[in-house]
Formats: C-alpha cells, sequence, structure tokens
C-alpha cells in the first residue's frame, strides 16, 4: 500500500528529521521518501492529513495483559491488539500470565503465528518460572528458541532470591533481559493502597514503599553479582527512583519502567473509595509521583508502560477491599499523559518507542528513508473523548471512561497496512 503523510511535524527524539514539518511517502511497507511538498502518482495511493499532525517511531507497550487462552471473556488477544492500534501503538510484548501461562515452546509459537492477524507486531515474552510458580526455572533455551525475547513471570514478583539469580545466569549467554514487578509479599502488610496520610484517615490497611524499594535493592545487587541485564518492571516510589539512579551511575546493567497511572494519579484518589484507582503497583503520594516523573524526564526511568489489566464487572463492580486490581489503559495512554504533561512530547514518546526496544534487545527504527513504515499517527492538539463506545477493550473498569483529554491517535502503519481510528 501507498501512503503519503502530508505536512506531518517529526517528532523522532534520537533521529535526523526530529521537529520538522515534512510530507513522508510510504511504499510497500519502508518510508521511500521525507521532504516537503512530495508530489506521488501511483493508483490507490492513501493520503493521510490533519491539522496538527505527528509522526513518530511506533510504539511498543511491555507488558499489558489479554486473558487468551483461559479467560477471554476479559480481554482475547484480538481485542488487546485493536485497543492497542487505537491507542497508538504497533508493537507490543503481552504478559505471559495467561491460563495455561506462557511457559512452552508451543505458547511462544502460538503468539507468533498472530504476526498478520492483527494489525501488531507480537514480542512473546516467555515465563521465568514453570507456571509463573516461583519455585522452577522455566525452559529458558526452548523458549528462546522459540521466540521469546525476555523473560518475565509478569505480576508474579519473584520472591526466591536463588531464582532470579539462576535466571539472570542462564539468560545472559542468550544476551536476553529479566523483568521483574517488584515487591515482598511478606511486606505486604494484607494492604490495599499505599501506606501513608491517606491509608490511616481512610482505616485502611497500606502497603509500604518498603515492600517495593527492599526488592529493588536486592534485584539490583543480583544484577551486580551476575552482571546480567534486568528490567525493574513499574516502579512506584521515590525510594525505587533513587536506586535505580545509582546504579546507573555505577554502570550496571538495570533499567526501569513506570505505569502510567503512577504518573498520572496518587493515593489521594482513593479518597473516594473508586475501585477504578485500586491498580497495582498501587498509587503513592505527591511526592512520589514527582520523583517518578523526574526520574522519566531525566531517563533514570526509561519506559513509560500502559500497564493494561483489564477486568470484568463481577470482579471489579465491588466494595474497594474485595475489587480486582487493575485499570485499562493501553488506548488512553497517551492522551492521558499528554492532558497532564502537554510539554512533555518528546519524553513520551522515547518513553514508548525506542526506549523500550532497547529494553528488550529490539534494534531501534526512525522516521528516515530506508526505514520500516512503522509508525504512530497523532494529533497532540486535538481533543479526544474516552467512551463506552469507542472502547476497544472487552473491558471497561477506567476511570477515564467519560472523559475528554487533549491528544488524539490518527492511525499508525506497519507491514504496508495504514490502520486509521
Amino acid at each position: 500500500m501507498d501512503v503519503l503523510l502530508k505536512k506531518c511535524t517529526v517528532i523522532d527524539p534520537a533521529g535526523p528529521h526530529h521537529g520538522k514539518e515534512t510530507d513522508l511517502y510510504l511504499r510497500n511497507g519502508v518510508i521511500e521518501k521525507i521532504g516537503k511538498r512530495l508530489q506521488v502518482n501511483t493508483p490507490k495511493l492513501k493520503v493521510v492529513e490533519a491539522d496538527h499532525l505527528c509522526v513518530s517511531p511506533g510504539w511498543l507497550d511491555i507488558m499489558p495483559w489479554h486473558g487468551e487462552p483461559g479467560f477471554e471473556q476479559i480481554e482475547t488477544l484480538a481485542s488487546l491488539c485493536a485497543a492497542a492500534r487505537a491507542g497508538g501503538y504497533t508493537s507490543l510484548a503481552p504478559a505471559p500470565n495467561t491460563a495455561p501461562v506462557a511457559d512452552q515452546f508451543n505458547s511462544i509459537r502460538a503468539l507468533l503465528r498472530h504476526q498478520d492477524e492483527y494489525g501488531i507486531h507480537l514480542y512473546p515474552l516467555g515465563t521465568l518460572s514453570s507456571g509463573c510458580a516461583g519455585k522452577d526455572l522455566s525452559e529458558i533455551y526452548d523458549l528462546s528458541q522459540a521466540g521469546a525475547i525476555a523473560f518475565t513471570d509478569g505480576w508474579q514478583s519473584i520472591q526466591h532470591s536463588g531464582l532470579l539469580l539462576r535466571a539472570l545466569e542462564y539468560v545472559k549467554p542468550l544476551r536476553k533481559t529479566i523483568l521483574n514487578q517488584p515487591h515482598d509479599r511478606h511486606l505486604e502488610n494484607e494492604g490495599l493502597m499505599h501506606e501513608g496520610l491517606t491509608s490511616t484517615l481512610l482505616g485502611m490497611k497500606g502497603i509500604p514503599a518498603l515492600a517495593e524499594e527492599i526488592m529493588v535493592h536486592r534485584d539490583i545487587e543480583l544484577a551486580r553479582y551476575i552482571q546480567s541485564n534486568l528490567h525493574v518492571l513499574n516502579i512506584s516510589s521515590k525510594g525505587s527512583v533513587r536506586l535505580i539512579k545509582e546504579a546507573k551511575k555505577q554502570g550496571l546493567p538495570v533499567s526501569a519502567s513506570v505505569a502510567i497511572m503512577n504518573l498520572l494519579a496518587t493515593d489521594e484518589e482513593v479518597k473516594d473509595f473508586d475501585a477504578h484507582y485500586k491498580i497495582w503497583p498501587p498509587l503513592r503520594s505527591n511526592e512520589d509521583q514527582r520523583a517518578l516523573f523526574n526520574g522519566l524526564k531525566n531517563q533514570v526511568i526509561e519506559v513509560i508502560t500502559s500497564n493494561h489489566s483489564p477486568a470484568d464487572q463481577e470482579h471489579k463492580d465491588l466494595e474497594f477491599a474485595y475489587a480486582a486490581y487493575g485499570t485499562i489503559q493501553v488506548q488512553s495512554c497517551f492522551p492521558a499523559f499528554n492532558t497532564a504533561y502537554p510539554n512533555e512530547l518528546d519524553t513520551f514518546i522515547r518513553a514508548v518507542s525506542n526506549n523500550p526496544r532497547k529494553v528488550l534487545g529490539l534494534p531501534p527504527i526512525s522516521i528516515a528513508p530506508g526505514q520500516p513504515a512503522e509508525c504512530t499517527l497523532f494529533d497532540p492538539q486535538a481533543s479526544w473523548s474516552f467512551t463506552p463506545e469507542n472502547n476497544q477493550s472487552l473491558s471497561a473498569n477506567s476511570p477515564f471512561l467519560g472523559k475528554t483529554f487533549q491528544g488524539k491517535i490518527i492511525g499508525t502503519t506497519l507491514r504496508n497496512q495504514l490502520h486509521l481510528v
């Protein structure tokens, strides 16, 4: 398919055309020409124009969850991909926490078979432990041969230090990365939200930041010992930011991500007992939120994840204490961030395009001639409302449904295809 993007501004912080207003001609899945007022005369040419059209390297989301197989009534792979495309993503590395989990050669291959089906590039994550049970190491080499690009137990934090140490040893010669969400269950204290003033005022048991930070420290020390790649998933506290910053200063092979909701909201949102704000990791204090954003801006934190965690009404529409954790965010991630931080477009694009690719050991992509036409098209100035009608997820557990944001996805291009929203 031939596509001409007219008068678009390139947002590609590491690329040669960053900040330029230009035309882009995409042909046979490749960026063929870049220049002002391009004249293209080909049959069936698709022309894309918008008032404030921007184009960036395609976005990649690490660890969104879908329920196929096992929980298809909550989210199928098809519905996740539809929501991701509507949110501007061209690539996904989905969480392996399906039923059964992605701990077998065939489960990795099954995901790859959908590569051309849903208009999304799929990168399989293999489980770190067999069954995500945190006891025995998965067949990491076999999963790598099947196509797994990194290893994680998803939201099941690895509690056994020896297991994580062995995993870091196994992936080192494979040049893969271990992803772990830091959380010491023994310090959780049966908490429901961040431990702080708000939890005290509400009379709810709190989850101390220490439960995360002690695991971040442990994981960094294991990565130091083995000198193997570690990605700390979705940190939520200022103490974790400090630990990651120190590790980077020492040259350790450590990276980190933050979930979008932890940049947008704090534990004060829980005052009304709205279960849509019951998420994992928990929303923390204003001070933590500021530290997370500053860490992101300074690239101590490299990646923003949507932390897309669908839940059906049966498990979410309950009293706060009994409601499931999580919100759907893959479709609303960009508009919500752009509204909260309107002058930080470069920060966002870095954190969802080539930074996650680097974390996963993938080659970078750029807006330049000869590069793959894997692009995200968006208008940062247009308004967009998230409604039940345009929600592409099978679930509706979002505090943002019915809200209007500044920032709109126009579409994506991938593999000689144009997907307009």
